[in-house]
């Protein structure tokens, strides 16, 4: 058959390992041993592969035995194939039997059930697969290594450019999105419990910074008390000391005691409530910000991901577009690589983004958790404090404004004896 006007030469291929296996049987000389390291495709099929023919021969063919998935669905969805294309592959894999025995995005599929794939167009290989029993054997080549190298740390122009729109029109309305003709992709599985958990952490993190102000001013007015209460203390003292008379002088002393006394209990007050402004403190200044950076690494995959999904929606428009018209770009005639690495970046970026979010939902899930129990833990040692200051605050209180009652009839009789 021919790919484009070209010659593909499967036949003259399957020519060629005729001989060989004719060559063998006819008692031929053996071949010398393999070195290790010997292509595992014909060199005719190495050219069809075009600049990465070389690599993707080193890679060796893989025979498992996988099982169908629910509903005896294969739950591959593959791409490729004849006309177009010199090689069937997989693009998205929905099948854990599948994805356990090591495939990934992008890998090439040579054969099923014994049957070669090379030269078949996509519904002849879906008509095979669509044949196969429940368990069926299963040959793939792996993709081989991107020659620019993968990872977070190193993202393809493409796709960097990719995440910094996707970015930006997160934050824009859909109705601009439109007017500017802006496109961006969203994660089509929305986990409602996830979301959950996110918009509580952003409550607990105005909590928390609200208990800090408010709980420092609380602290700084009882420190604007205790010093007070202490220098009426000593004003009265100060009287009881210069005053002359002794009925006086004792009950301007029990006064300026009863202030001390008040001084004192916002003293110990202070003692146990500065623990608690401290520990919340903590809450808002160190386990918030740590569970924000696994929220900005999960966010950071979110974006890596979607920005993959953008460049293979994209690539995959200009692929069905060439296909109306039977045509092919050049990449789709030698085997579709660049288009294969960016489906194999793009679930790699899926399965980083997946862990960033169990971690993230981690996280939140023990932050919430501590949360409850260290505000629960915190607010009963402040209400106890307040309790306890309350009750001696009272006693000294009712025997200051005693003695300051007498004190003010005593001085009301000193003013009418002078007059």
């Amino acid at each position: 058959f021919f790919l484009f006007g070209r010659p593909t030469r499967p036949q003259k291929v399957m020519a060629a390992m005729e001989e060989s296996a004719a060559a063998d049987t006819l008692g031929a000389p053996a071949a010398a041993p393999a070195a290790p390291a010997s292509p595992s495709l014909p060199r005719d099929v190495q050219e069809l592969h075009g600049r990465h023919g070389l690599a993707a021969s080193m890679q060796p063919v893989q025979t498992v035995t996988v099982k169908k998935g629910a509903e005896n669905s294969v739950g591959l969805v593959l791409g490729g194939g004849a006309p177009f294309c010199p090689c069937v592959y997989a693009t998205a894999i929905q099948n854990e039997n599948i994805e356990a025995v090591g495939l990934e995005c992008g890998d090439e599929i040579t054969e099923v059930q014994g049957d070669v794939l090379i030269g078949k167009t996509l519904d002849e290989v879906r008509q095979l697969f669509s044949s196969c029993p429940e368990e069926f054997s299963l040959c793939f080549r792996k993709l081989p290594p991107s020659p620019g190298g993968t990872g977070p740390k190193k993202l393809p122009l493409g796709v960097l450019m990719r995440k910094y729109k996707q970015k930006l029109a997160e934050k824009m309305s859909t109705e601009l999105l439109n007017k500017l003709g802006i496109h961006r992709a969203a994660l089509h599985e929305i986990d409602e419990e996830f979301q959950a958990q996110q918009q509580q952490f952003v409550k607990t993190g105005a909590i928390y910074a609200g208990l800090v102000k408010h709980t420092s001013n609380y602290v700084h007015a009882l420190k604007a008390v205790l010093d007070s209460q202490r220098e009426l203390g000593g004003v009265f003292v100060d009287i009881s000391i210069k005053e002359q008379h002794a009925a006086l002088t004792s009950k301007l002393t029990a006064v300026g005691e009863a202030h001390r006394s008040f001084g004192r209990a916002s003293e110990r007050l202070l003692t146990q409530v500065e623990p608690v402004l401290e520990s919340f403190k903590t809450f808002l200044d160190k386990v918030i910000p740590d569970a924000k950076l696994t929220e900005q690494r999960f966010d950071d995959a979110k974006l890596n991901y979607l920005a993959f999904c953008l460049k293979v929606h994209d690539m995959g428009e200009k692929e069905a577009i060439a296909h109306k018209k039977e045509e092919a770009t050049p990449r789709m005639q030698t085997g579709n690589y660049d288009f294969r690495f960016t489906l194999r970046d793009c679930q790699q970026a899926r399965l980083v983004f997946e862990q960033q979010r169990v971690d993230l939902g981690e996280k939140l899930g023990i932050l919430d958790s501590k949360h409850a129990q260290d505000l629960c833990l915190q607010l009963s040692k402040f209400t106890q404090a307040l309790e306890e200051l309350y009750e001696e605050s009272s006693t000294h209180a009712t025997k200051a404004q005693e003695v300051f009652a007498q004190l003010v009839d005593s001085a009301m009789e000193q003013c009418s004896a002078i007059e």
